[in-house]
């Protein structure tokens, strides 16, 4: 039986909440945003090598504002490696409804804003971000409603997003839609919705692309809570559907790591129905969930972590582990894991037959 093997690496170089992180290939980890300690969104763009154990700050021109649950991808052409970060929250302003480009050059990153229509993808926070080797596709959130239905077209979208107050006079809820952004030419379209309504109205939720080019979407929060609850989004007819997977299902939750690799999706911790916060690893491979137990320590249960994949090695960055709603307080991470899957022994498959049989519940459902 599979286990994870847990191993503690070089830390963030500042504690950050609601950060964006992407892997590239040959390059490294890169994290974008979140709010430091003082709650104050930051714009930093932050690049890991796995080879070196060692963090950088690129340089950075004209930098897009400082946000915290944006949205984040990659796209490589003829070696030119670009990042893309989409949306996001800022304190001061409001939700966000840009779109900025990054081409990466030896520790230098040159930004740029796309020309967006603002119909086409409204200010939000909290989307899930899943790529194509063309297309990105950019699922949920949360922000203002009304933003996308407003008739008064001499409003702009620098308007909108300079504009707290008028913001704060929409309501909110979540984006039931799927927005497109073409690599090719940095065209992005809201795509027609089909199939399974409310599919996509989530925040904070986790996905890949199978190895069918179709999409598949775990947990979140939505209009009803938090859901452990899968979808399928059939990319080339536009359509949603239920996805109904055996297995041990993980408990319902948002704020999780995700990355996937080799037709496999693996998530860690998040926030559950109850507001708890969760541990542990599970992975969802050939339409089942398990559980994944750990080999000697592990990370403490948290939500808001990032994970990624790199050269096969899982990667596990920062998070919150306590959280105080009453107060306002939470203690936000620095820490980084790095984790490798080893064999277990015949003692191993008995305590995750116990686990999975409910005779282990901890805090990492």
């Amino acid at each position: 039986m599979m286990l994870a093997e847990w191993e503690s690496i070089a830390e963030l170089p500042e504690a950050l909440e609601g950060f964006a992180s992407v892997s590239i290939p040959e390059m490294g980890i890169f994290v974008f945003g979140g709010a430091n300690k003082n709650m104050e969104e930051q714009n930093n763009l932050y690049q890991y090598s796995p080879t070196n154990n060692a963090w950088t700050k690129l340089t950075a021109s004209q930098a897009p504002m400082g946000r915290s649950c944006c949205g984040m991808t990659f796209h490589e052409n003829d070696r030119q490696v670009s990042i893309y970060i989409f949306g996001g929250l800022n304190s001061g302003v409001g939700w966000l409804g840009d779109i900025w480009k990054g081409q990466l050059d030896q520790g230098k990153v040159s930004w740029s804003q796309l020309e967006v229509d603002a119909v086409e993808f409204t200010p939000r926070d909290k989307v899930t971000c899943v790529k194509s080797e063309t297309e990105c596709y950019i699922i949920g959130g949360f922000g203002p409603m009304d933003c996308a239905e407003s008739e008064d077209d001499g409003e702009s979208d620098d308007e909108i997003r300079n504009q707290k107050d008028a913001q704060e006079a929409f309501s909110i809820g979540w984006f039931d839609d799927v927005v497109r952004l073409d690599f090719t030419n940095d065209k992005v379209e809201s795509l027609p919705m089909k199939g399974l309504e409310g599919a996509a109205s989530k925040a904070a939720s986790g996905g890949f692309i199978n190895k069918d080019n179709n999409i598949l979407l775990f947990g979140g929060k939505g209009t009803t809570g938090r859901t452990n609850d899968m979808f399928l989004y059939d990319v080339k007819n536009q359509t949603w559907e239920s996805e109904k997977p055996g297995g041990f299902l993980p408990a319902p939750r948002s704020f999780f790591g995700s990355a996937a690799m080799d037709n496999k999706f693996y998530i860690f911790g998040g926030q559950g129905k109850n507001d708890e916060l969760l541990g542990g690893l599970h992975q969802f491979a050939s339409g089942k969930w398990s559980k994944i137990e750990t080999k000697g320590g592990s990370p403490t249960p948290r939500r808001q972590s990032k994970m990624e994949f790199y050269d096969g090695v899982l990667y596990l960055f920062g998070g919150t582990d306590q959280l105080d709603p009453e107060q306002g307080i939470s203690s936000v991470l620095k820490e980084c894991w790095k984790g490798t899957f080893v064999q277990g022994s015949a003692d191993s498959d008995l305590g995750l037959l116990e686990s999975a049989m409910g005779l282990k519940r901890r805090n990492d459902e």
